[in-house]
């Protein structure tokens, strides 16, 4: 099979055996040299969004093309290139499908959302003054 046509056919035509290195999930997950970040604390900086995740850690090191990600696990490329450029969040139903397909959990791309989502949220200056105002009742 060429590289193009590997690179056009979904996982589950693509003969993986389940000691595949393709399948394998390291306990500790490499960082690609792109996401690495020095000198700032984890407050000064963003958290990865599940896109900028599932693109620079599954999906270039697995060779995998959105196309292929999407007819794996049911979707529409459309999706998944939506989730990739932080057009569209992550659901509870996508991170099943990704979950399954990456042998991850949904937890790992559900916590990955709403971890950016509420950063995102906490850099709205109008939110935090409305949040100010907001007082305790316990």
């Amino acid at each position: 099979m060429s590289e193009r046509e590997r690179n056009s056919t979904p996982l589950y035509e693509l003969e993986l055996t389940p000691d595949d290195p393709r399948l394998e999930t390291p306990h500790e997950v490499e960082i690609p040299d792109g996401l690495k970040r020095e000198n700032t604390s984890p407050e000064q900086r963003a958290p990865y969004s599940p896109g900028k995740i599932l693109e620079q850690v599954y999906l270039e090191p697995l060779g995998l093309t959105q196309q292929q990600l999407a007819d794996t696990i049911g979707v529409s490329r459309r999706l998944i290139n939506e989730v990739v450029n932080e057009k569209r969040s992550v659901t509870p139903r996508t991170a099943l499908k990704l979950a399954r397909a990456l042998h991850t959990s949904p937890m790992f791309w559900i916590n990955l959302q709403n971890r950016f989502e509420l950063w995102k949220l906490n850099q709205d200056k109008e939110l935090r003054a409305e949040l100010n105002k907001v007082e305790s009742v316990v």
